[in-house]
């Protein structure tokens, strides 16, 4: 594999389709590519993922063979060295800990896309911090969780995605911020960064190849009604409550 862009990987995770009967379930795989891509677009301290085709061949050749679109997730080990960031591993941290603008940012992008599947502080029983997220070590003992697993988001909105009863959500579209109290200078200082990144963020769905119609503009209007809340300031004192349900 050396003249390939495989060249140095020895573990890579590939996100698949759910169903093979179902132009849905695809079109869902490049909707949570793309809300990695959001994420890399809103920082470098993200991983980084690759659109792929994928050949299915049937060993028993009882059927054709099948393409469909899956998407590589770059190494955790990888991103540490990209970003020259220690990975740690320990079971839960305090809220004091974490770094503040960073945590602050990807609480945010967590809000954007409707994502409540998370905790930037705790892991379940018996594994290492943290849920659907991984710790980084920052400077003077700060800690940067950096999320992964987007597919039962909002933006995605697949057809198995069930919302959390326990936060009292109507469907996973219903967005519910999941973030800490912030000085409110930080806090200015990230949402300002989403919205001049805004045309990039929606470039990402408009120049997607093979993004149907209906997603492409189920997606963007469902990023527009995020900027809605942010720029009204009744919604956004209402929406971006500090809640601590972590």
């Amino acid at each position: 594999m050396k003249q390939t862009l495989f060249r140095h990987q020895d573990k890579l995770k590939l996100v698949a389709h759910c169903r093979d009967n179902s132009d849905r379930y695809e079109q869902n795989i490049i909707e949570e590519y793309l809300a990695y891509r959001i994420l890399n677009t809103l920082t470098d301290i993200s991983y980084r993922v690759r659109l792929a085709h994928i050949t299915y061949v049937d060993s028993e050749e009882k059927y054709d063979d099948r393409v469909r679109y899956g998407f590589f997730i770059e190494h955790k080990k990888s991103l540490s060295r990209r970003i020259d960031l220690p990975l740690i591993s320990t079971e839960r941290i305090r809220t004091s800990e974490l770094a503040g603008p960073y945590s602050d940012l990807t609480s945010l992008f967590q809000f954007m896309i409707s994502n409540t599947d998370f905790s930037f502080i705790a892991a379940p029983p018996g594994e290492t911090c943290c849920h659907n997220a991984i710790l980084l070590e920052g400077s003077e003992g700060t800690y940067l969780p950096v999320p992964y697993d987007f597919d039962r988001t909002g933006i995605v909105d697949p057809p198995n995605a069930l919302p959390d009863e326990n936060l009292r959500q109507k469907n996973v579209r219903d967005r519910l911020y999941r973030g800490f109290c912030v000085p409110d200078q930080y806090f200015t200082a990230e949402l300002e960064k989403t919205r001049t990144l805004r045309p990039q963020l929606q470039a990402l769905f408009e120049n997607q190849n093979d993004l149907s119609e209906r997603s492409r503009k189920t997606a963007l209007r469902f990023l527009e009604s995020y900027y809605r809340i942010i720029d009204t300031p009744a919604a956004r004192e209402r929406s971006l409550k500090c809640r601590n349900l972590q």
